[in-house]
């Protein structure tokens, strides 16, 4: 039973120090922020001078809707599957089966 309650102490102490640490980190920062000239509370309440981004709530709107044809499928189909252009195919028998055949060469 002492063993899990000095364990339950270490990590406790552990986490205090971790949070005087970022404690300090914080108030450096702060104090930078001072420095440059740069309101603290402007950047965290949202008030700074900077536009904020928009944000369109109606993202759908902006879809330009067409008829999609057969001629934009098939452009579609072969932008994404068409062959590969350093490749070639070499016809060939196989001299033990008599099977014609192709080969790949790259």
């Amino acid at each position: 039973m002492k063993d899990s309650e000095q364990s339950q102490i270490d990590i406790v102490e552990e986490l205090q120090l971790k949070i005087k640490t970022l404690e300090n980190e914080n108030r450096l920062l702060k104090e930078r922020l001072d420095e440059a000239g740069i309101s603290y509370m402007d950047i965290t309440s949202g008030n700074s001078d900077e536009p904020a981004d928009f944000y369109d709530p109606d993202q759908g709107a902006r879809i330009k809707k067409f008829e999609v044809t057969d001629k934009i499928a098939g452009n579609f189909f072969m932008m994404f599957c068409r062959g590969r252009k350093d490749v070639y195919e070499l016809r060939c028998t196989n001299p033990k089966t008599g099977k014609n055949g192709y080969k790949c060469f790259g």
